[in-house]
């Protein structure tokens, strides 16, 4: 299942956790507000990690492409990549599309923290996307979004 998100920050943050695997499959692209500056990214070459943060399972997946493009940034469990856009927290957009393998827990309302990607300000303030499970939620049936330190 693929999801657009179009959020405002400073970084992007990939992170995985106890269950599944993601992949961004579009080029990441980021624009300031009221400025010309475009940046696009694109997980077409294994080289595409250069200037990402990254700890754990991630790599570039080349069999996951969408609409003709080769490859998608692939994070494992326990995964996370980090990609700095500025310096200084200011307005912007950024949008990438998310894979989520539907791989859900045994136990899927146990409490836990699943698969997560979203936005890091320099203070540590996080918008994050993702699944959470939890006995009151409805296991793996949807996301939810956070805003956090």
């Amino acid at each position: 299942m693929s999801h657009l998100v179009s959020p405002l920050g400073v970084f992007v943050a990939v992170v995985m956790g106890l269950s599944g695997r993601s992949w961004s499959q579009e080029p990441c692209a980021a624009t300031p507000l009221g400025s010309a500056q475009t940046r696009q990214l694109s997980f077409d070459t294994r080289e595409a990690l250069a200037g990402w943060t990254v700890t754990g399972d991630v790599t570039i997946d080349m069999t996951k492409g969408r609409q003709g493009r080769d490859g998608a940034l692939k994070v494992g469990p326990g995964g996370r990549a980090l990609l700095k856009l500025r310096d200084k927290d200011e307005s912007g957009k950024v949008e990438f599309w998310v894979y989520d393998d539907g791989t859900t827990p045994e136990q899927a309302r146990t409490s836990r923290v699943g698969p997560r990607w979203g936005l890091v300000q320099n203070d540590g303030n996080v918008l994050a996307v993702g699944i959470l499970y939890a006995s009151y939620l409805g296991g793996s049936e949807g996301y939810t979004a956070t805003a956090c330190d």
